[in-house]
């Protein structure tokens, strides 16, 4: 477009130079006025020169030089401008309403992909919702399942429970007569704090300058197992001094005491402190021998009575083969080597058949389960 009018403006400069020349030849051919004329005046006409051999009074012709058409040069060169301004005043119509078209046409596009892109989101919109609405629906049926095949397992882990408590009383051995060992002989003995005395809980003390002595302990005693030794002299028991071994029992099992009770003794010149569960020694007292061998204390293990569903550890004696495995207390035996566990008496067995031979126990601690190897007895 910028050419043709470039071309346009070249065409009016050509006009207008052309009508400079044509205005110039105009007043070249007219003649010059004469000054000392004046208005009215006439004027003589001067004679053209005779021509050589001209006969006399004949008269001489004169032709005039061609001028050339230049008022119609500039008219058809008008007119091609004006042709020109016209074309270009329609391309610029042509082009305005290309642009315009493109416009609509570009907006068209525009809607029509807004429209596909909202119909797209929507569909996706209803297959997410769809998909969602299965997915809960296959989870709600899963967790059904789920819940209904834990509640069997439960029905049947506690058939198989009593089962195997049934199964343990029935093999239980009676309880041993009058000529038994130990202090563990009366069948439904009760502790009592008041009345127990050092051989009660297989202890022997005589009084110290300083506080309580143990002059004897058993070496199976509960007392054994948690760390006290013969000529410890005891101190405190959880932060009251004891003087006499009334002291002893008074603190260790008074009301409201619970969970583990720190207790000072003096040793070698040093002060250390034995941890103790008053609870633990009430059972053991009361507990009931039901037979000269006991497998699973032989492995370092002392079970908790209360739980009889379940083979929860109470305690495990220092140095045995069950502390060395790295057994602690309140973890529940599972399986050894492999065979689930469901009774005292087969963890016993059990533990008999492989006794002094290397095996796997699985425990549970912390509500998870893991297996501990056991060496071999040397």
């Amino acid at each position: 477009m910028t050419s043709r009018l470039n071309y346009l403006v070249a065409g009016l400069l050509g006009v207008a130079m052309v009508l400079s020349q044509a205005s110039m030849a105009s007043a070249q051919d007219r003649p010059a006025p004469n000054k000392a004329d004046k208005p009215g005046a006439k004027v003589k006409e001067p004679m053209p020169p005779k021509a050589k051999g001209q006969p006399q009074g004949t008269p001489r012709v004169t032709r005039k030089p061609p001028v050339p058409d230049v008022k119609d040069d500039a008219k058809d060169r008008a007119k091609d401008v004006k042709k020109d301004a016209k074309d270009v005043k329609d391309d610029v119509k042509d082009r305005a309403k290309d642009a315009k078209d493109d416009a609509k046409d570009r907006a068209k596009d525009t809607r029509d992909d807004a429209k596909d892109r909202a119909k797209d989101a929507k569909d996706d919109v209803k297959d997410r919702t769809r998909d969602a609405r299965d997915d809960g629906k296959d989870r709600a049926k899963d967790a059904r399942d789920d819940a209904k095949d834990r509640a069997k397992d439960t029905r049947d882990d506690t058939k198989n429970r009593a089962k195997g408590l049934g199964d343990d009383a029935r093999d239980r051995p009676k309880v041993a007569g009058d000529g038994a060992k130990g202090r563990n002989n009366a069948q439904g003995k009760k502790f009592d704090a008041a009345k127990a005395k050092a051989e009660d809980v297989g202890l022997a003390f005589k009084e110290a300058d300083k506080g309580l002595q143990i002059s004897n302990i058993e070496s199976n005693s509960l007392f054994a197992d948690s760390g006290f030794r013969t000529g410890d002299q005891i101190v405190s028991i959880n932060g009251q001094n004891v003087a006499r071994q009334a002291d002893f029992f008074s603190y260790l099992f008074a009301p409201g005491v619970t969970g583990r009770v720190p207790v000072t003794v003096l040793r070698d010149g040093v002060r250390e402190t034995v941890y103790l569960r008053p609870s633990t020694i009430i059972r053991d007292y009361e507990r009931v021998v039901v037979d000269d061998r006991n497998p699973i204390r032989e492995f370092g293990l002392v079970l908790d009575s209360r739980n009889d569903g379940r083979l929860m550890v109470d305690r495990v004696i220092r140095d045995s083969r069950a502390d060395q495995a790295g057994i602690k207390v309140d973890d529940e035996i599972l399986a050894v080597n492999d065979r689930d566990m469901d009774s005292r008496d087969e963890l016993a067995r059990t533990l008999d058949k492989y006794h002094g031979e290397p095996i796997e126990m699985e425990v549970r601690r912390d509500r998870t389960a893991k297996v501990l190897e056991v060496s071999a007895l040397r």
